[in-house]
């Protein structure tokens, strides 16, 4: 609900720009290159919002009686649509550690939500399984856009073949990854709280225990490929479907960094087992990019940049899974991505929730993907 007596101020990153249509202006959210257009015939209004700098919603009606409706109904407006904030939430937004975070996602959620999207998004819980090339960066990566507490499982050390991605040094070979990991965000991040499991994941009674002695959680990441991605996300799913937790397969099923994993929201969108249906349904001549490698302990090569767009992938679906609801919503909720190394595009292949799945069925009346 906005607040009419709060003062506003146009966004920085915004910019008004008149168009060739007569009376049509167009505003620019440079941070995501967003645009909307507004047909504003009254050029005392777009005077007010380009002049705007802390005059709230009830002030500038008060000031201008004779347009005082259409004011009203821009000026809200224009806080929905992320274009003018709250003048109080731009302050705490410039003070805050995770500024650019923040001044980034208030091209999505409007000012007077933005601080309390921010304490759910710290109050979160995130479990992140696997803490290798790709798992260390995303470890990282979700340290620095601020949860409240990460657990790291991986019962490897590090070794010199993981040096060539990841976040790992020489000096590092032979320490426990989940450990060399949490030593580095005890010195970076003050206020995240750390656990680590150094178990091998190899029964699906493992997670159920780990999940029921680590309390609730938010979201669940599986970047474990040993021996492979296929078994881990199989292991892990039945429990996060029975406790309702969404789940991101970072890297895929098949191959390894190549694929771009769904987001799957328990009962909402398709399910891991939806997903390996469909790709069985798929595995004819016109998809024959899509066989699996059906060796248990396959050995397949990747590059830092190859583990990097995986990264960017998983934590971008990370905020919005977290964040999912009014404002946002995961992008990869029944969809794998397929990055093709030699032309550098992402090619998406979409699924449906079966209805002979077991988890997924129609007879089970959960609620379908709102998007």
């Amino acid at each position: 609900m906005i607040d009419k007596t709060e003062n506003l101020r146009l966004r920085p990153s915004v910019s008004i720009v008149s168009t060739a249509t007569e009376n049509v202006w167009e505003f620019f959210l440079s941070n995501t290159r967003q645009v909307r257009h507004l047909r504003i015939r009254d050029q005392r209004l777009i005077h007010l919002v380009t002049q705007l700098n802390g005059t709230s919603i009830a002030d500038l009606v008060k000031e201008h009686p004779d347009i005082g409706s259409e004011i009203a109904h821009l000026f809200t407006a224009l806080v929905e649509w992320c274009i003018v904030e709250y003048q109080s939430v731009s302050k705490t937004i410039f003070d805050s550690t995770h500024y650019r975070t923040l001044n980034f996602l208030s091209d999505f959620i409007p000012s007077y939500a933005l601080l309390s999207e921010q304490r759910r998004f710290r109050n979160s819980k995130v479990i992140l399984i696997g803490c290798g090339g790709v798992g260390s960066l995303l470890a990282d990566g979700i340290a620095a856009i601020g949860v409240g507490e990460l657990t790291l499982w991986d019962p490897d050390d590090v070794k010199n073949n993981n040096l060539n991605r990841g976040l790992f040094t020489r000096q590092d070979v032979g320490k426990s990854k989940v450990r060399v990991l949490a030593d580095r965000f005890e010195k970076l991040y003050p206020d995240l709280k750390v656990t680590t499991v150094t178990e091998l994941l190899e029964q699906e009674t493992q997670i159920s225990r780990h999940f029921g002695q680590l309390g609730s959680t938010d979201l669940v990441i599986n970047a474990a490929d040993y021996p492979n991605v296929d078994v881990t996300s199989k292991l892990i799913f039945p429990t996060c479907m029975n406790l309702k937790i969404p789940h991101i397969v970072a890297g895929g099923y098949n191959l390894h960094l190549s694929l771009i994993g769904p987001t799957i929201i328990p009962f909402e969108t398709p399910c891991y087992k939806c997903i390996e249906m469909g790709l069985e349904q798929l595995q004819n001549e016109d998809f024959s990019h899509l066989r699996k490698l059906v060796r248990p302990k396959r050995n397949i090569g990747n590059l830092a940049p190859l583990a990097g767009i995986s990264v960017s992938f998983t934590l971008n679906e990370t905020i919005r899974t977290l964040l999912r609801g009014s404002f946002l919503y995961p992008f990869m909720s029944g969809k794998r991505g397929e990055f093709n190394y030699l032309s550098n595009q992402v090619n998406y292949t979409t699924f449906e929730r079966q209805a002979n799945c077991s988890w997924c069925s129609n007879t089970h009346k959960h609620p379908v993907n709102p998007s």
